[in-house]
């Protein structure tokens, strides 16, 4: 029992431990069967708990990832330059 224990401790984590990412940036991850478009909201050396573009979201072994490319970068942004006024 004590060694059941251990190994869901392993691959269960809790939400509550987990800090989020706030990273906007926009990836595809392509696994053997599946590809997920989306941003990253929790990531450590074994998992990435990610957030697709309909609200979905996926955990993903990194030892199962095949690829994984940058989509849009949102540092890339640029706010539309307001009119400038002058004040007396």
């Amino acid at each position: 029992m004590g060694l059941v224990k251990s190994i869901s401790e392993i691959f269960l984590w809790p939400d509550t431990e987990e800090t989020p990412l706030i990273d906007l940036t926009e990836y595809k991850i392509a696994t053997k069967t599946n590809e997920y478009t989306g941003t990253i909201i929790y990531q450590n050396d074994f998992v990435i708990k990610f957030q697709e573009r309909n609200n979905k979201l996926v955990k993903i072994l990194k030892s199962n990832i095949n690829k994984m490319v940058v989509v849009s970068n949102s540092k890339d942004y640029t706010a539309p330059v307001a009119k400038q006024t002058r004040y007396i």
